[in-house]
């Protein structure tokens, strides 16, 4: 995701959170008797997503760099670097200058995953570090050649020239997303140019003209498919799809899931979504019947995992926190506490960026589930430790939540 306004997604591509606080996961950790895992995984991560190669699923993350590991490996230390991608960001002293890319985003559908990137450049006049170019680009295997989608790739760079340069790319807004199916099948990929609410800029007013790309369903190299706005709610603030109800549903939220789990006789039955500290659901069979619950959550809810009893919900500043489900799939109206040592690990001032559940289908401490955190450096962080920055993960083989 590119979505500079002034949110956590500048943040994550912009800046860089060094310090140290007294009282950290490391404490949490050694009173409850849990060693802390050396940290393998690191940075900012906004997505882990699904990709079937070769007849295996893997699991792909982004950190500045692609990384991938089985969908089944459930002990740490088994992520690795994917080949072919394309080189990383290098800064030449000699001539004060950057090259390589930095990864910020992934999707994937059946048959490709994607990866969008940022060179970055220096602007001579402010002094400033800013992405010179965007890029996306696509691979259809894990051992595969890393390819640019050239036909995006010319709208995100004509979007771009549409951007006023006294914001420094603050005001563009490019997201990469998809709907991560657990079920192949249903593994749809798309990119929203311009909107989102990123700024006043021309570009960002008028869906799929002037600039604004709007959504596009990806395939791979070709140029994709444009989605017509107001397409099964498909908008300038889309920030996520679900396959529900035999097709594919856009929200303009960052935190959605269903419970639908891999096999085809396991279709989801419930939405589930969140709007600042506000959980909503509804039926799939009676989308009209949409319930709400008000977590308190002090902060905004900005990531979901969901598993066969519970929501996890990720926030922009307060850890982590849940909501149990009954076997229909409606959730519970208030928060319930941990029974693993989640809370513990994810707390406030940490900004849960990403929650993922490998397996929907099986209960929170039967499955696998990966978290990533960062935080803010203001006056109130302090508890935070910037050496819990990156990836998390819980194993039921393990039975806690550690570094990955």
């Amino acid at each position: 995701m590119l979505n500079m306004k002034k949110n956590i997604t500048a943040a994550a591509l912009f800046a860089v959170f060094v310090f140290t606080g007294c009282y950290d996961a490391v404490f949490q950790s050694i009173r409850n008797e849990i060693p802390l895992e050396e940290g393998t995984v690191k940075g900012f991560i906004n997505s882990v997503v699904r990709f079937n190669s070769g007849g295996t699923e893997y699991l792909f993350l982004q950190n500045g760099r692609i990384s991938f590991k089985p969908a089944n490996a459930s002990s740490h230390g088994e992520w690795g670097e994917v080949p072919n991608q394309p080189a990383g960001i290098s800064f030449d002293f000699y001539s004060s200058s950057f090259s390589g890319t930095h990864f910020f985003g992934l999707a994937a559908d059946t048959q490709y995953v994607y990866a969008l990137g940022y060179e970055p450049g220096l602007d001579d006049i402010s002094g400033r570090n800013l992405p010179k170019t965007v890029k996306l680009y696509c691979c259809k295997t894990l051992n595969g050649q890393w390819e640019e989608v050239t036909s995006v790739n010319q709208k995100i760079a004509e979007y771009i020239t549409h951007l006023s340069s006294s914001y420094y790319m603050t005001d563009a807004s490019i997201h990469l997303f998809c709907t991560n199916s657990p079920n192949p099948a249903h593994r749809e990929a798309f990119i929203r140019i311009g909107g989102g609410g990123a700024s006043s800029a021309k570009c960002n007013t008028e869906y799929g003209t002037d600039g604004n790309g709007g959504i596009i369903k990806l395939n791979g190299t070709t140029g994709g498919t444009q989605i017509a706005k107001g397409t099964e709610g498909a908008g300038l603030s889309t920030l996520s799809a679900l396959y529900y109800n035999n097709k594919v549903n856009f929200l303009d939220y960052l935190a959605a899931g269903t419970n639908e789990a891999a096999s085809s006789s396991s279709p989801a039955t419930y939405v589930y979504y969140a709007s600042s500290e506000t959980l909503y659901s509804f039926p799939v069979s009676s989308p009209g019947t949409k319930t709400s619950a008000s977590l308190s959550t002090s902060k905004d809810i900005i990531s979901m995992a969901v598993t066969n009893d519970s929501v996890l919900l990720g926030t922009n500043g307060n850890g982590i926190f849940r909501v149990t489900h009954d076997s229909t799939g409606k959730p519970a109206s208030s928060k319930s506490s941990f029974t693993t040592n989640a809370q513990s690990v994810m707390y406030s001032p940490y900004i849960v960026r990403m929650l993922f559940c490998v397996s929907p289908d099986k209960n929170e401490t039967e499955t696998d589930l990966y978290a990533s955190l960062q935080f803010r450096y203001t006056a109130q962080s302090a508890s935070a430790d910037y050496g819990n920055v990156g990836l998390w993960s819980y194993y039921k083989n393990r039975g806690n939540w550690n570094k990955e």
